[in-house]
């Protein structure tokens, strides 16, 4: 298989044509009237100037705090955008609109389908790297938006997306988070009892430190936003140095998600697991967060849809460990590579069988891990690539450290051997805990 993200390689149909798409174009004039404090503060300063009065100054903080909230909902909300239609062409090079280039692939750091946003309008929404705006595209559906996708190398198939969802903080229950905001109120008058108690008037500082203290660690809580990674095989969150990984193959539904807390509205994503258990991924509000809901939901259920298809892990049985020792399983399997398990009834496992396995993403953790061990040394430096790409598509981080070890001519057999001890410990702690409901 060609590396699907190496133009020298990649086949010609992963190009992608169309007239029916369009680019989508902000409206010059919002975005204008969004700005105007920032012109008005200018006038200001050149008044200022002119006249050699400094009171014209005294409203700039304002009317900046002003410009960057106007500046910012023109440009969430893109109110009557421009639809520019033309010819699309877009491949492992870029994106070409009416035949120039809109935007280079290496230019591209991600990109999402955007399925019926507040518009009632499919986008596909490409994200470039740095500090650079989006590209939004007009599609005439979700396929059409997977299709575009596709033929950039940026599909659930090829590569792991990150959303920036909100804190955790904001899926507890409306009295827990009453708590926490008012703790450093708290902190501040209990700090003040104590301090004065044991240190008299000079006791008031303490209640002073605990509240900025109590404060920054609160306020880090709220602005630290949760990480989700969707990859060919599950869903990763981080927040605060906390993972939990979803397998989809414990995942029964996905379905988007609203609920309201003190008097905000609050959406996201809603995952129903297989134990039962509910899991709540808040990703904005109601105002500004819809896009980013649905952009997530899409892009799981592409995930799912594409997971749903592999059929390798039938395969898998003849890579069991079978009560060797972890070091012992690992030359045991690079002899199963090599043909050693072959004999006058038993052909040897053809590699394209071991390919399979490491490449399908409803296949187990362990599983994929032991194909690609079996694998790597068989086949040529080149060829490992495509063992490193099923490694970029995976979002659980144990199966990626494994399939990269795998992959590499440095890792030692002791450190494969760990790897193996590793997805073998999480595949038996993934058994259905007990159902309850949990929002994350």
């Amino acid at each position: 298989m060609d590396d699907p993200r190496d133009p020298t390689t990649a086949p010609a149909s992963n190009r992608f044509t169309s007239d029916s798409v369009s680019v989508v174009r902000r409206n010059p004039y919002w975005m204008a009237l969004g700005a105007s404090p920032f012109l008005a503060a200018f006038g200001l300063i050149v008044t200022a100037i002119v006249t050699a009065k400094a009171a014209f100054l005294a409203p700039l903080i304002h009317l900046g705090v002003l410009g960057a909230v106007f500046s910012f909902v023109a440009y969430k909300t893109n109110k009557n955008p421009r639809y520019d239609a033309g010819e699309l062409e877009s491949d492992l090079e870029g994106v070409r609109f009416r035949g120039k280039m809109l935007v280079p692939r290496d230019q591209i750091k991600q990109g999402f389908v955007v399925p019926q946003n507040a518009k009632g309008r499919t986008y596909v929404r490409l994200v470039r790297k740095g500090i650079a705006t989006s590209v939004n595209l007009d599609v005439p559906d979700v396929e059409t938006g997977r299709a575009v996708l596709r033929s950039l190398g940026l599909d659930a198939t090829q590569t792991v997306a990150e959303v920036n969802a909100l804190s955790q903080v904001f899926s507890w229950s409306g009295a827990k988070q009453m708590g926490i905001f008012g703790a450093p109120s708290l902190a501040m008058f209990g700090g003040m009892a104590a301090g004065t108690r044991l240190f008299g008037h000079a006791g008031v500082l303490m209640g002073v430190v605990f509240f900025f203290a109590i404060m920054a660690a609160v306020m880090t809580a709220t602005l630290t936003r949760t990480k989700v990674q969707v990859g060919a095989d599950g869903i990763l969150t981080r927040w605060f140095g906390k993972e939990r990984f979803f397998p989809f193959s414990q995942i029964e539904l996905v379905n988007p998600y609203q609920e309201k807390r003190l008097n905000k509205t609050y959406v996201g994503v809603e995952l129903l697991l297989r134990s039962g258990e509910l899991v709540h991924i808040l990703v904005g509000q109601k105002q500004f967060g819809e896009e980013e809901a649905g952009l997530l939901v899409e892009r799981i259920r592409e995930a799912i849809d594409a997971y749903s298809k592999g059929g390798a892990s039938g395969d898998a049985s003849i890579l069991g460990r079978n009560g060797r020792a972890p070091k012992d399983w690992v030359t045991s399997l690079r002899a199963l590579g090599a043909g050693a398990n072959a004999d006058m009834r038993t052909p040897p496992i053809p590699l394209e069988r071991l390919w399979r396995i490491v490449e399908d993403a409803s296949a187990s953790a362990l599983a994929r891990a032991s194909a690609a061990i079996a694998l790597a040394p068989q086949v040529p430096p080149a060829e490992r690539r495509r063992i490193r790409i099923a490694a970029d598509t995976t979002a659980s981080p144990k199966l990626r450290v494994a399939l990269e070890h795998a992959a590499s001519r440095e890792a030692s057999d002791e450190e494969l051997a760990e790897t193996l001890a590793e997805l073998e410990a999480e595949s038996a702690a993934q058994a259905p805990p007990s159902a309850h409901h949990a929002p994350l």
